[in-house]
């Protein structure tokens, strides 16, 4: 079961659940059991993205975004939830349909959004990290074959979005893999030192402007965007 189910579609599921006499209500059961189901397709998405976002987090040191859907989704199942408890509903109602639909729509947008991030975070580092480990391995720098094996493993995790921590760990060991190959190669002088700074978001602005950095960036153009520095 993946974590960080959001609170009031917890709570809906529940309260669908345990509607009274909701086996003899005939009339209306049938609108209720699929309504559950959807809600709890929708939860099951949610929560997808909930961790995919949370795994990018913990990889990049980036906040995920989404808070207004986030907003949405609450607020769409709490008038639904407040809805069925007011009895309304009945054959041929449209109400719950359209608070319902709304929340699937919200739900399947937020898992696509962080399905794209998932993916391009490791597409874009990975192809980064290849041309180094190509320069790397033709350079005969030692480990230039353990950087490319690593790199491998990297853009594997961009098939497959995490369902339970599990796989957030083990992306994030391979992340870190990466990064201790890179340190095995033994670039030395200032690009070395920028190099173990930056894959770690630990560089500096005076390292970045250092004339041997310069060089070493503009012979691995492609690697600039995937380094952090630090502004301060």
């Amino acid at each position: 079961m993946m974590a960080d189910t959001p609170t009031r579609l917890d709570k809906l599921l529940a309260e669908l659940k345990g509607l009274p006499d909701l086996e003899n209500r005939h009339a209306v059961v049938d609108h209720l059991r699929a309504i559950e189901q959807r809600v709890q397709d929708a939860t099951r998405q949610v929560q997808q993205a909930a961790l995919t976002l949370q795994g990018l987090q913990s990889i990049t040191g980036v906040p995920p975004s989404g808070a207004a859907e986030s907003t949405k989704l609450e607020s769409a199942a709490q008038d639904l939830l407040e809805f069925l408890k007011s009895g309304k509903i009945a054959p041929g109602s449209r109400r719950h349909e359209t608070l319902t639909t709304e929340i699937v729509e919200v739900a399947s947008r937020r898992l696509k959004v962080a399905a794209a991030q998932w993916k391009a975070c490791f597409v874009d580092r990975a192809e980064a990290y290849k041309n180094l480990a190509s320069a790397a391995s033709d350079a005969n720098l030692p480990g230039g074959r353990d950087l490319a094996n690593k790199v491998t493993a990297l853009s594997r995790l961009a098939q497959t979005l995490p369902s339970a921590s599990e796989d957030v760990t083990a992306a994030t060991a391979t992340f870190e893999a990466v990064h201790l190959a890179i340190e095995r190669l033994g670039i030395e002088g200032k690009a070395g030192e920028f190099l173990m700074a930056a894959v770690r978001g630990e560089a500096s602005l005076d390292l970045l402007r250092s004339e041997d950095v310069q060089k070493f960036l503009s012979t691995y153009p492609t690697l600039t965007k995937m380094l952090r520095v630090r502004l301060l």
